[in-house]
């Protein structure tokens, strides 16, 4: 197990935003929009750059812009496909009953079709990283390097921590909305409270405005990941900040015990970093990510 001790890198952060809305619409508009077969809708992708396929697969009532810091740095070195998981962003559900394996047959579908070269790299985020898990072990050797990143369906190692969390008001004023979303990420989401930002604070309120429909919480609290890992294992590389509060009973040892389960798996911990790893620590996750590439 690696364990980066290193300050958190500002560089991404330095980035010159005034408020919160500049990069997501820059990234919106720059992407070329993809539909995939998803029951009797579509699922939604975007695309940026060209190069060796990194396909995303964000979190619990999310969307793309959970990989809003990451995109634009990983499409300098390959072809980012970032997809809506069904039933969430602007991708139509599934009808129920929904679980881990049937979203997985639609995202491998939509890879197929859009990666169709494969040797990709796959990265999950929470809820997605147990997709992410499926999609993988669907694929075989068509995936060389699965990412997951403050990984959920690990059973006993990860729980819906949800103590001091705030219900959102949403008959009251946006200033006071955008204050309980802001306690919520610091809560949640980020490793140090005093470093949520506008755009963090932005893209949470947007999603958590949005209608859910998909309820991802019974897949994140089931073993489903677990069920696979023995698939996956020597291409899986499990990152997580260390304050992590859903890795259980806490970060060091979630995944020090899937280490001495799944030896060939590596495993990342990130001093600093909350469960949204891959935005707290972007330019660590970026550097990941762009190794496993083979580019330099």
């Amino acid at each position: 197990m690696s364990r980066d001790r290193g300050r958190l890198s500002t560089a991404v952060s330095e980035l010159p935003l005034t408020t919160g809305q500049e990069l997501p619409a820059r990234l919106g508009s720059e992407a070329e929009r993809v539909g995939t077969s998803c029951g009797d809708g579509e699922m939604v992708w975007r695309i940026w750059g060209k190069g060796r396929p990194i396909v995303l697969l964000h979190g619990g009532h999310g969307s793309w812009e959970h990989w809003i810091r990451n995109i634009g740095p990983l499409s300098k070195h390959g072809k980012v496909i970032a997809g809506d998981l069904p039933g969430l962003g602007d991708s139509d559900p599934l009808s129920p009953p929904v679980d881990a394996p049937r979203l997985a047959e639609i995202v491998v579908s939509g890879i197929r079709k859009l990666a169709p070269e494969g040797d990709l790299v796959l990265g999950g985020f929470s809820l997605g990283s147990v997709i992410t898990a499926h999609a993988a072990a669907a694929l075989g050797t068509y995936v060389r390097q699965v990412f997951l990143l403050g990984p959920a369906g690990l059973g006993a190692g990860w729980a819906d921590n949800s103590e001091g969390m705030l219900r959102r008001p949403y008959r009251a004023s946006v200033a006071e909305q955008r204050a309980v979303v802001r306690h919520n990420l610091g809560v949640s989401m980020i490793g140090v409270p005093s470093q949520v930002d506008e755009l963090a604070v932005d893209i949470q309120f947007r999603l958590t405005s949005r209608r859910r429909r998909l309820i991802g919480m019974p897949i994140s609290d089931s073993s489903a990941t677990l069920d696979v890992m023995p698939d996956i294992a020597s291409r899986a590389h499990v990152i997580a900040g260390d304050r992590d509060r859903y890795l259980q009973p806490n970060v060091a040892a979630c995944l020090g015990r899937l280490n001495r389960e799944f030896p060939a798996m590596r495993t990342t911990i990130v001093k600093g970093a909350g469960h949204w790893v891959a935005y707290d620590a972007a330019d660590r996750v970026n550097d990941l990510f762009v190794g496993s590439l083979g580019v330099h």
